[in-house]
């Protein structure tokens, strides 16, 4: 069998990345042999479970810009030893420091794909990607294939990075919820994000609009699943507003912060919707899964245009949100809530209540779900990995 080897920064984490991973590695246990490497402490285990063989390659140490190419020599070090015993056919790395060890460590035979999930312009994260475009364009440039998750990826590294556009194309995930037992009772009055705590995924605008929800109506609970950087912040953002918070999965709290769950879904079921409001988004994985479970979803148009793609690829169109509401989410979709411009926090409220109180609003987004569900189930989406693999690993 062809061998494949995922290179990924860190796999002790539950995030969208380590997600996406794990999902692709299941997809294509069957017909390939799957190895995934990271740069996690020695030891180290996959938060996720994984059929796949997996080879935590050591921490590299956080030095300052000028001296961190010295931390990678090492980190490169062994990943190409790692390849030399494993002899992959075909090497696919996620994030840049995984790139960059993917470009570094090319063996003469192997053939190496990117796959690109976060937006690069206007992204703090990514800031050194835009000013030292010249160089990461000559890593980029070594690749055989860059697969993005979004065209405006796809359009971004096109244009900063001078990629040849025969090396670029679009790639699907899937998402297969596990059925397990809620964790919490069906409730007509919760509301759910997924997400790690952290800049982009924009907690504290949520926490100021369901803030202001609640002040209109009472008995209502919004349950944050994710862990990161910015929680302890976003707990004491969400006290200063006045809500009141919990942490116990049995509280009546008007805000409860479980944190990171191997199966979030467990704490989605029954919800009366789930709420997306990141400043950045590659394709939101987590939304395909909220589409899974049959949720009706708000999300905002953050950048990276992942939102936006999702939703036109659905035969709606979004036509539905038109209905009885003071905005027009067929053309501009829900901005990112910023407690500086009150009229986004407004919008969102709005959006809320119609799911709240307008039956008809609330059975299309369900029926949008559905839609989403159907193109990012699994068996529409491993066709186009084996195509995808056995191009690259036979070429």
């Amino acid at each position: 069998m062809k061998k494949v080897l995922f290179v990924v920064p860190s796999m002790v984490s539950f995030g969208g990345v380590e997600k996406l991973l794990v999902t692709l590695a299941q997809l294509l246990v069957e017909d390939f042999v799957i190895n995934i490497a990271s740069f996690d402490r020695f030891g180290a285990t996959p938060c996720f479970p994984t059929a796949a063989h997996f080879y935590p390659l050591g921490q590299c140490k956080n030095w300052p810009l000028p001296f961190r190419f010295i931390t990678y020599i090492g980190t490169a070090r062994r990943l190409a030893a790692l390849k030399k015993v494993i002899s992959p056919d075909l090497t696919v790395s996620l994030l840049w420091r995984a790139d960059l060890m993917n470009a570094l460590t090319k063996q003469k035979k192997e053939k190496i794909a990117s796959l690109a999930v976060i937006n690069i312009v206007n992204n703090k994260s990514n800031l050194l990607l835009m000013r030292f475009a010249g160089i990461v364009g000559v890593v980029y440039r070594r690749f055989h294939r860059i697969l993005a998750i979004t065209p405006l990826i796809l359009e971004e590294f096109k244009s900063l990075y001078n990629i040849d556009p025969e090396r670029l194309s679009i790639f699907r995930t899937f998402v297969h919820p596990e059925r397990q037992v809620a964790k919490l009772s069906d409730n007509s009055s919760r509301f759910v994000f997924c997400g790690r705590a952290v800049h982009e995924k924009n907690i504290e605008g949520l926490l100021y609009v369901f803030r202001l929800f609640s002040e209109r109506h009472h008995g209502r609970q919004l349950v944050i699943i994710g862990d990161g950087p910015l929680l302890c912040s976003m707990i004491l953002l969400a006290e200063e507003l006045g809500l009141s918070v919990s942490t116990d999965s049995n509280s009546k709290a008007q805000v409860l912060f479980v944190g990171s769950r191997e199966t979030p879904e467990c704490f989605m079921w029954g919800a009366r919707a789930f709420l997306l409001t990141s400043r950045h988004e590659g394709l939101p994985t987590v939304l395909i899964l909220a589409a899974a479970l049959g949720l009706p979803f708000l999300a905002a148009d953050s950048e990276g245009g992942g939102v936006r793609y999702l939703l036109s690829q659905t035969t709606s169109q979004l036509g539905c949100f038109r209905e009885g509401t003071s905005f027009d989410l067929s053309e501009s979709h829900l901005p990112v809530p910023d407690p500086k411009k009150p009229i986004t926090l407004e919008l969102w409220v709005q959006a809320i209540e119609l799911i709240e109180f307008n039956i008809s609003f609330r059975n299309n987004l369900i029926k949008l779900s559905s839609e989403i569900s159907k193109i990012y189930s699994r068996e529409s989406v491993k066709a186009e990995w084996l195509s995808f693999v056995n191009l690259m690993v036979n070429q």
